[in-house]
């Protein structure tokens, strides 16, 4: 994304590299918080695990990740850049839409990879029958 911002936006690419760095750090730490919380308040909800999740949940997990992660990398966008409101907002939906794409790929091909194991219970788990 950083030559693209660049181009686009006539910025250097030390400038573009800059933001799109800080971009990433603080989504990478605000997905690490949304999953936690999403995967929780999910298998209270339904007694799902995030391997099991349906195709239509987790559309809705990556479309609520890309809109939460807005409310965050928008005001990052206002105090690194020059922009106006409107131009950092389109340059956010832009990027978001590119990472939310990714995101549900990315969890789709990790679930499948690696599905979650529920722990049993150790005593009756470990006896022969």
């Amino acid at each position: 994304m950083t030559p693209a911002y660049g181009f686009i936006f006539g910025k250097a690419t030390i400038d573009s590299l800059a933001l799109i760095v800080v971009l990433s750090i603080a989504f990478m730490i605000w997905a690490s918080l949304y999953n936690t919380l999403y995967d929780i308040i999910e298998f209270r909800l339904t007694r799902r695990v995030a391997s099991d999740r349906p195709h239509a949940w987790r559309g809705v997990h990556a479309i609520l990740h890309g809109i939460t992660g807005m409310l965050i990398t928008i005001p990052i966008i206002l105090l690194m850049t020059e922009h106006g409101f409107r131009t950092a907002v389109v340059i956010d939906v832009g990027l978001t839409l590119f990472y939310t794409g990714h995101a549900y790929l990315f969890y789709l091909a990790f679930d499948w990879w690696r599905p979650v194991q529920l722990a049993t219970n150790a005593t009756s788990s470990s006896r022969p029958d």
